[in-house]
C-alpha cells in the first residue's frame, strides 16, 4: 500500500536484458550514484522500502582475512581466516558485509544482572561463540568498513556466497518479523552511521547483536536456534560510553481521536497526534501499532504524507517534512480501520485490544487524550477520561471524552450493563455488571454485590493511606475475557469474578487492579526495569487490604507461603513452566517473559516484588502488622512521583531516610540480584532452660545481611519472638528466657517474613 491508500501498480523493470545487466554494472563503477539501490532522501517511503527489501545490498568487494579483530561496544569479533564481502559504502543507504570462514564472537555483559542472563542462555558469564558466517548491516557513513576498505578488491562472490548471503539477510523479516531494512534507511538519512546489526551463524543457531542509537539500550543480544520458536532477548544495556546522550525522539503529548465503532466489522478510526521532537534531523517517525490494522492515509498539516505500514508488522513509520528541529511541535494524523471487537460463544462481542487500539510509542508515555465516539444508540458506554458531549445525531449516539491531565493510556467498554453506582470520599463509583440481554448466552452475574464491597474497601484503603484518589469517578466494568486491566479512572475485571468469589483469590484479584490505580496512573513505571512498581506495588498493597482491612491475618500469611513457593519451585507451575528465582532479577522487567520459563515475568514481577516489599516493611516496622513506616513510605513515594514517571532508583531515594545505610544492600540484593539464601538451622536445648543457636547461611553474596525472626515457645506456653541478624556463614546466638522459664519448642522464621530456600 502506498502513502495514498490506494492501489499501487508493479513496475516494469528499465532494463530487460542481459546486455542492460551488463551495462548497469558498468554504469555503477563508473558513476556510483547511478546504483539500483535508493539514495539518502529519495522519494516516496513505501516504494524505497519495497526498494530496498526487494534489492539488499550486492556484494562487489573482497577482503582476504587472516587474524583480523573487530572491537565493539562489550563484545569482540575475531576473524580468524576466510574471506570478507563487502557491498559498496558510498551513495547508498544500506550496506552489507558477509564472513565466510572460522571465527568468534565474545559478548561481555556490563553488570552481575546481566551476566546472570548470559550465563542461563550460554552456560557461561560471557557469550562465547564460535561461527562459520557472520553478517553485518549498517548505514552509509559507517566507521565499520573503514579497517578493511584499502584491502577490498573488486570481485563478485561465487555462487555459494551468494547463496549463504541470501538466505543470512532474510533472518530479520522471516523470523524476527523485523524490518532491518527499514531501521537502516532511517539511520542512513538521519545520520545516526553508528548503527549495526550482526548476525553470529554456527549451523542453525543465531547470535545477534545489535546496536541501535535510538534505543535507551543501545546494545542488545539476542538468541535463536530450533530450540525456541522465537529469537531470545537475552542481554540489553546502555554504552555507558556512548558520545551523545540518549534522547527519546518525540514527545508524543496530545491525541485527538475519532472512533466510529462497529461490532459486526471494521470500524473507522482517524487519530491525530502532537508531537514535540526531542532531536534534531529527524525524517521518519515510528510508532507502535497492531499488525492487522489498515492504514488508508497520513497527513501532516492537511497535506498527505508518506508513510510505510508493512502486513503481519506492529510497526507505523511516518515521514515527516523536513527541516524540523529539536523543540518544534508537529501534527501527524493517521486514518485507518480495525476489527476492534471479537465474537465469542456465550460471551458476546469481546474486545480485540483494550489499551493500544491507537498509534502509541515508548513504554507507557503519558499524553493527553480527546476521544470522539461513534456509536449505535442504546448501550451504555464508558471511556477513560470525563464526558463532555453525548448526543444523538442521524440515529447514532455521539459521545466525547476528555482527560484533565497526561494518562498512560485510554480505554473503552460498552454494552448492556446492571449497574451499582455509589459515592466514597465524594468520588462516585459505578460498578457495572454485564447482563444477559448483552448477548451472552450462560451469564450469570450474581455477584455485583461482593464485587462492589472489595471495590469500596480497598478504595478507602487506598485513599486513606497512600494518597488521594487521582481521578474524578471510578468505573469498574465487566469483560468477558480472563484477565484484569486497569487504565485511568477505569477497572475492567475479568467477568468470572461477578459471577462468583473464591476466598484468596477474587478479592486479592479485585484489590490489586483498582490498587494500579496509585501504582501504574497515578505513579506511572518508567522504563520496563521498573514495571514492578506498577505490579509488585499493587499485589502488595492489595495483600496490605487482606490483612489490614479484611483481617485475614490467615489468609496473608498464606499468601506469603504461596509466594515462597512459586518463587524457589522450579518445573511445571499452574503458570507454565518456571525457573523461579533463577529466572533472574526484579529490574530485568518484560525481559523474563522467556521460552526457558514463560511463567517467570508473573511469578518474579509480581510475588518476588511483593515479597522483596514485605521484607522492606518487616525491616521498617518489625513485627507490627499496623501500617506505621512502610505506609508512611508509601505515602511520600505517590505523593512525591504522584502523574510523574518513576524509576526503581526513585523508590529506593525515597526508602533512604528510613532504612539508612541498609538502603543500598537491600536493594542490590534483592531488586538487582536473583539469589535468595539458604539457611541451614540447628538449636540445642541447655539444662539451664536455655538454647543455642546456629544458622548458616549459604548461597548468596558475602555482604548479605537480613534481619531473621526465630520464635520460641516457653514452658509457661507464652511465646517471645527474637529477630536476630544473619550474615553469609554461620550464625551463632544463645537465649535464656529468665525467669525459671524454659525453652519448649523453637520455629525458624513461622510467619514467612524472610524470603529463604
Amino acid at each position: 500500500m502506498n502513502s495514498l491508500g490506494g492501489r499501487r501498480t508493479a513496475r516494469r523493470p528499465f532494463f530487460m536484458n542481459r546486455f542492460s545487466q551488463v551495462m548497469i554494472r558498468f554504469l555503477s563503477l563508473i558513476f556510483p550514484a547511478l546504483l539500483l539501490f535508493p539514495v539518502v532522501n529519495a522519494g516516496d517511503l513505501s516504494e524505497i522500502t519495497d526498494s530496498l527489501n526487494s534489492h539488499p545490498p550486492e556484494l562487489i568487494y573482497r577482503i582476504d582475512i587472516t587474524d583480523d579483530t573487530i572491537s565493539l561496544a562489550y563484545a569482540t569479533v575475531h576473524l580468524n581466516r576466510g574471506t570478507l564481502w563487502l557491498s559498496r559504502i558510498d551513495s547508498v543507504s544500506n550496506c552489507a558485509a558477509f564472513f565466510d570462514g572460522d571465527g568468534s564472537f565474545v559478548y561481555r555483559p556490563p553488570d552481575d544482572m546481566e551476566t546472570q542472563q548470559v550465563q542461563r542462555f550460554y552456560g557461561s558469564d560471557s557469550a562465547i561463540v564460535p561461527f562459520d558466517e557472520i553478517y553485518f548491516a549498517f548505514p552509509s557513513g559507517s566507521k565499520f568498513p573503514a579497517a578493511f576498505i584499502a584491502r577490498a578488491v573488486k570481485n563478485e562472490p561465487p555462487f555459494d556466497i551468494r547463496n549463504k548471503y541470501s538466505r543470512i539477510i532474510k533472518i530479520p523479516e522471516q523470523t524476527l518479523k523485523y524490518n532491518l531494512t527499514l531501521d537502516i534507511y532511517k539511520a542512513a538519512i538521519e545520520n545516526r552511521q553508528n548503527f549495526l546489526w550482526i548476525d553470529i551463524a554456527q549451523g542453525s543457531a543465531h547470535t545477534i547483536y545489535s546496536y541501535n542509537p535510538y534505543d535507551r539500550e543501545q546494545i542488545s543480544l539476542y538468541l535463536y536456534s530450533p530450540r525456541f520458536s522465537a529469537p531470545q532477548l537475552v542481554s540489553s544495556c546502555t554504552d555507558s560510553e556512548a558520545a551523545v546522550p540518549f534522547r527519546h525522539e518525540y514527545d508524543l503529548f496530545h491525541y485527538d481521536i475519532s472512533l466510529d465503532i462497529s461490532t459486526t466489522g471494521k470500524s473507522s478510526l482517524f487519530c491525530k497526534m502532537q508531537l514535540g521532537l526531542e532531536q534534531n534531523g529527524l525524517k521518519l517517525l515510528q510508532f507502535g501499532f497492531p499488525a492487522q490494522y489498515d492504514v488508508d492515509s497520513a497527513l501532516s498539516g492537511g497535506e498527505k504524507i508518506s508513510y510505510y505500514k508493512q502486513k503481519d508488522h506492529s510497526l507505523l513509520t511516518i515521514s515527516i517534512p523536513d527541516n524540523n528541529r529539536a523543540g518544534d511541535t508537529i501534527t501527524v494524523a493517521v486514518a485507518y480501520r480495525a476489527n476492534l471487537f471479537y465474537h465469542l460463544i456465550n460471551r458476546g462481542v469481546v474486545q480485540e485490544n483494550l489499551i493500544q487500539w491507537y498509534p502509541h510509542c515508548d513504554y507507557r508515555h503519558p499524553a493527553n487524550f480527546d476521544i470522539k465516539y461513534t456509536i449505535d444508540k442504546g448501550y451504555d458506554f464508558i471511556s477513560v477520561g470525563e464526558k463532555q458531549i453525548d448526543s444523538l445525531l442521524d440515529g447514532r449516539q455521539l459521545l466525547e471524552f476528555t482527560t484533565a491531565f497526561p494518562v498512560t493510556y485510554a480505554s473503552f467498554n460498552y454494552g448492556l450493563f446492571d449497574t451499582l453506582a455509589f459515592v466514597a470520599d465524594s468520588i462516585p463509583i459505578t460498578i457495572y455488571s454485564l447482563s444477559r440481554a448483552h448477548g451472552g448466552k450462560l451469564l450469570n452475574r450474581g455477584n455485583i454485590k461482593k464485587v462492589a464491597d472489595d471495590i469500596l474497601g480497598a478504595f478507602r484503603f487506598y485513599s486513606e493511606n497512600i494518597a488521594p484518589y487521582p481521578f474524578k469517578t471510578l468505573e469498574v466494568d465487566d469483560i468477558s475475557v480472563d484477565y484484569g486491566q486497569s487504565s485511568p479512572g477505569m477497572v475492567h475485571l475479568a467477568g468470572v469474578t461477578y459471577d462468583k468469589s473464591v476466598h484468596g483469590v477474587d478479592d486479592l484479584f479485585r484489590a490489586h487492579e483498582t490498587a494500579h490505580q496509585w501504582w501504574g496512573h497515578l505513579v506511572v513505571p518508567k522504563t520496563y526495569h521498573d514495571v514492578w512498581l506498577s505490579e509488585g506495588l499493587a499485589e502488595y498493597s492489595a495483600t496490605l487490604y487482606i490483612q489490614t482491612v479484611k483481617k485475614e491475618e490467615k489468609q496473608f500469611h498464606e499468601l506469603l507461603g504461596a509466594w515462597k513457593k512459586a518463587i524457589t519451585t522450579k518445573g511445571a507451575t499452574a503458570l507454565g513452566l518456571s525457573d523461579g528465582y533463577r529466572a533472574g532479577a526484579i529490574a530485568l522487567g518484560s525481559r523474563l517473559r522467556s521460552e526457558l520459563s514463560p511463567a517467570d515475568y508473573n511469578i518474579i514481577i509480581y510475588y518476588k516484588a511483593a515479597y522483596m516489599l514485605h521484607m522492606l516493611r518487616y525491616q521498617l516496622d518489625s513485627t507490627d502488622t499496623d501500617p506505621g513506616n512502610f505506609m508512611r513510605l508509601l505515602s511520600d513515594f505517590a505523593n512525591r512521583y504522584g502523574h510523574k514517571l518513576a524509576t526503581g532508583e526513585d523508590f529506593i531515594e525515597t526508602v533512604r531516610p528510613y532504612l539508612g545505610a541498609r538502603t543500598d544492600r537491600f536493594f542490590k540484593h534483592w531488586l538487582y540480584g536473583w539469589k535468595i539464601p539458604r539457611i541451614e538451622k540447628k538449636y540445642q536445648k541447655k539444662e539451664n532452660g536455655s538454647v543455642t543457636l546456629d544458622l548458616y547461611v549459604t548461597d548468596i553474596d558475602s555482604d548479605f545481611e537480613t534481619p531473621y525472626p526465630v520464635r520460641f515457645k516457653l514452658s509457661d506456653n507464652s511465646s517471645l519472638t527474637v529477630i536476630y541478624s544473619l550474615k553469609l556463614g554461620n550464625n551463632h546466638f544463645k537465649f535464656h528466657p529468665g525467669n525459671r522459664l524454659t525453652v519448649k519448642n523453637v520455629e525458624f522464621n513461622p510467619d514467612y517474613d524472610i524470603l529463604e530456600k
